[in-house]
């Protein structure tokens, strides 16, 4: 700001530089008018020019002085003052144009920083599956009847057992992965910028790869959202949960050799939307997300972490 500011004084500066220069040159005194002679004047002139050529016819002496050589060096010494006056006025112009440019280069980064600090952002992370909402009560009587005795109310204890938990002790964002089941992914959209994101969609890839571990398949099957909504900034209520399913169950052999480390199951989201900076006759805003789980834990695909 303060060099734009700076920049700002200069161009001012140059500019009232400039326009005395030209008022100058305009409030000049123009060439006065030649008046035409009288006739004793014309008389006059005749007689030098004519004395003037019979001496150069006659002696071949070229005159020095008279009128018309003070009119003509008169007339070169303006031209010469009014080309100097000219240039430098040019010099001031080109300078003053340059520092425009470079205000203009400021200003324009200034708003790049102003539409990334603004604009929308989306973030997807993986779920973190909750806890079983309920717990399931026993009732046990404690002692043993005894025969013929008075009916009086027994003591009683009430033990919690939790409710048992399929596939528990998976890793956030798995919440089904377990041998003859569909593998399922869920994500959470998130949008940590400060303007809605309109046009939301997303593609999906999950895959079990095998070694060594560098893409997904060239047969890999796509899943795509193509029903658009917004996602609008820091409000838990409209977050979006993605669900991800794998359209075959997982085998036992398919298991185990992910036990072993002999498979990997990846998982990317791509996400495409717009928000107020982008234009509909430009590209969609993307960003790509990816994961990897493995037998020691959950890791991220470097190449599948990036955006525009």
């Amino acid at each position: 700001m303060k060099l734009s500011k700076a920049l700002s004084v200069l161009i001012l500066i140059a500019s009232a530089l400039l326009l005395s220069a030209a008022n100058k040159s305009q409030s000049a005194q123009p060439f006065p008018r030649e008046k035409p002679p009288n006739q004793a004047e014309q008389r006059i002139q005749n007689q030098t020019a004519g004395y003037a050529a019979e001496q150069v016819a006659d002696k071949a002496v070229t005159p020095v002085g008279g009128i018309e050589s003070e009119h003509d060096r008169k007339k070169n010494s303006t031209g010469v003052t009014e080309q100097q006056k000219t240039d430098w006025m040019v010099w001031l112009t080109a300078i003053l144009s340059f520092i425009a440019l470079i205000q203009a280069l400021i200003f324009f980064n200034q708003y790049r920083a102003m539409v990334f600090s603004a604009r929308a952002q989306i973030v997807v992370v993986p779920a973190v599956p909750t806890s079983p909402p309920n717990q399931t009560h026993v009732v046990l009587l404690v002692g043993q009847p005894v025969a013929n005795a008075p009916t009086t109310p027994q003591p009683q204890l009430t033990l919690p057992i939790p409710a048992a938990v399929p596939n528990a002790g998976l890793l956030p964002g798995l919440f089904t992965f377990a041998p003859n089941q569909h593998s399922e992914f869920r994500g959470t959209v998130l949008n940590i910028g400060n303007t809605p994101a309109y046009e939301f969609t997303f593609d999906c890839w999950m895959e079990l790869i095998t070694p060594p571990f560098e893409d997904f398949p060239k047969d890999a099957r796509v899943a795509r959202e193509t029903a658009s909504r917004t996602i609008y900034p820091n409000t838990p209520q409209w977050q979006v949960t993605t669900t991800i399913k794998t359209d075959h169950p997982m085998s036992q052999m398919e298991f185990q050799e992910f036990q072993q480390g002999q498979r990997e199951l990846w998982v990317r989201v791509r996400v495409y939307y717009r928000d107020t900076f982008r234009f509909r006759f430009r590209a969609k805003r993307y960003a790509d997300f990816g994961w990897r789980y493995t037998n020691v834990g959950l890791g991220t695909i470097s190449k599948y972490q990036h955006s525009n």
